[in-house]
C-alpha cells in the first residue's frame, strides 16, 4: 500500500502520478491526501487519476498552516481509509518525486531477501544533480520515500506527529529500537522534482529549520556540532553551518518543549555517539598508518 501526502504540487504532481502508474508491480492500493491545497492540484490529480483503479483521492479543507505533523494528520487519515486493504508492506511517496519503472520491484526484492529488513528506501536525486545525494549513514532512509513492513510500522506506532519535523528519521531509530533492519539503497535513485528548500524560500532558512529540526528531535549536541563543522564546504558556504548551529543553540537555550518520548531520544544519541567514536577511531587510525609508512619510507 502507498500513502501520499501533498500540497501545492500542480508543477509536479502529475510526474508523480504517472511514475507510480507506470510501475512493473503495483501497490494494491495508493492513496493520495490532498492537504488543502490552493493551487489547482486538486484538478491535476482528478485527471491523472483518472481510470486508475488502485489510486485513491482525499481532500482536505484548505488551511494557512504550515507544520510537519499536518503531514503525518494526512497520512493517518489516508491509514484509516485503508482498512479493507490486505497488505504487507506501507510505502510513504512524496509529491514530488519521480521513481523508475521497476521501483517497487526491486526493494521488495530487498524485504524478501533480509526479513530483518523494516525500512527500506532509494537514494534522492536532486534537479542538476549527477549522482545520489549521499545520505549520512545507510541505515538513514529519506522520508520522501520510506516503505516498511507492516509489522514495524505498527509495532513503532507509525510516524510521530513533530510540527519541526524529523519524523521520518525517528522512524528509522524507532525500528532499529524495535529490532529491526533500516537500509537505504544506491542502486535505487530517485528524480526529485524540484528544490529540495522550495518550501522555506532559501538556503538560510532551510538551515535554519534543520537547526530547529534537530532540536525538537534530540540530536546530541556533539553529533549535531559534527553535523554543520562537515557541512562546512555546502552552499551557501559557511553560512549555512552557522544557520544550523545558532538554531540549534538557540531552541536548546530557549528550553523549547520537545514531543519526542525520552527513550527514543537516548537511544538515537547513543547510537550518534558510537557513529562519532567509529569516526574518530577511523581517522586516527588512517593518520597512524599514515605515519608509519613516512617513517618507513
Amino acid at each position: 500500500m502507498l500513502l501520499t501526502s501533498v500540497r501545492n504540487e500542480a508543477a509536479v504532481v502529475a510526474q508523480a502520478v504517472r511514475s507510480v502508474r507506470g510501475q512493473t508491480v503495483k501497490p494494491r492500493r495508493g492513496i493520495i491526501v490532498d492537504d488543502g491545497s490552493s493551487d489547482d492540484t486538486a484538478s491535476v490529480l482528478r485527471r491523472e487519476t483518472s481510470g486508475c483503479e488502485f489510486i485513491q483521492l482525499l481532500f482536505r479543507p484548505p488551511h494557512s498552516g504550515f507544520g510537519y505533523d499536518r503531514k503525518v494528520a494526512a497520512l493517518c487519515q489516508a491509514l484509516d481509509a485503508a482498512k479493507d486493504v490486505h497488505y504487507e508492506f506501507i510505502g510513504n511517496l512524496d509529491g514530488d518525486l519521480r521513481l523508475p519503472p521497476d521501483y517497487f520491484e526491486r526493494l521488495l526484492g530487498e524485504f524478501a531477501a533480509n526479513p530483518k529488513l523494516g525500512v527500506a528506501g532509494g537514494v534522492i536525486l536532486d534537479p542538476g544533480e549527477t549522482r545520489p545525494w549521499r545520505l549520512a549513514s545507510p541505515t538513514e532512509v529519506s522520508g520522501g520515500a520510506q516503505m516498511f513492513r507492516r509489522e514495524c510500522f505498527e509495532r513503532i506506532g507509525g510516524y510521530l506527529p513533530i510540527p519541526e519535523g524529523g519524523e521520518d528519521a525517528l522512524a528509522c531509530v524507532m525500528a532499529r529500537m524495535a529490532g529491526f533492519e533500516t537500509r537505504s539503497y544506491e542502486s535505487l535513485r530517485i528524480e526529485h522534482l524540484k528544490s529540495r528548500n522550495a518550501a522555506f524560500g532559501g538556503l538560510l532558512k532551510r538551515e535554519w529549520q534543520l537547526g530547529l529540526r534537530d532540536h525538537a528531535m534530540g540530536v546530541d549536541p556533539l553529533f549535531e556540532l559534527a553535523k554543520c563543522v562537515v557541512r562546512i564546504a555546502n552552499k551557501p558556504w559557511i553560512l549555512g553551518s552557522l544557520a544550523r548551529a545558532l538554531a540549534y543553540m538557540f531552541y536548546t537555550i530557549q528550553g523549547r518543549r520537545r514531543v519526542v518520548p525520552n527513550e527514543v531520544v537516548a537511544f538515537m544519541r547513543a547510537e550518534q555517539r558510537r557513529r562519532l567514536k567509529a569516526v574518530a577511531l577511523s581517522v586516527v587510525t588512517r593518520y597512524a598508518g599514515g605515519k608509519a609508512v613516512q617513517h618507513a619510507g
